[in-house]
């Protein structure tokens, strides 16, 4: 399946995961992240790729908070 993404959304979700903290959280807004990326991607993509990466284990990888809030 991860090989078949669209090219934009392999990028944005890449950059998402640098983007996260040592616990594993996404503190930056996300307009943040796009604005900060080396390649324009628009945010709806971002948040299309991070809906992909809270698939992933460990649960609970990109929330925002340690109330579980994406």
């Amino acid at each position: 399946m991860l090989d078949e993404l669209d090219p934009d959304l392999d990028r944005a979700g890449k950059w998402l995961i640098t983007q996260l903290d040592a616990d594993g959280y996404l503190r930056t807004p996300m307009a943040e992240v796009a604005a900060s990326a080396p390649v324009a991607i628009a945010t709806p993509v971002y948040d299309r790729a991070l809906k992909l990466i809270q698939t992933l284990d460990p649960t609970g990888v990109t929330f925002t908070d340690a109330d579980g809030q994406a």
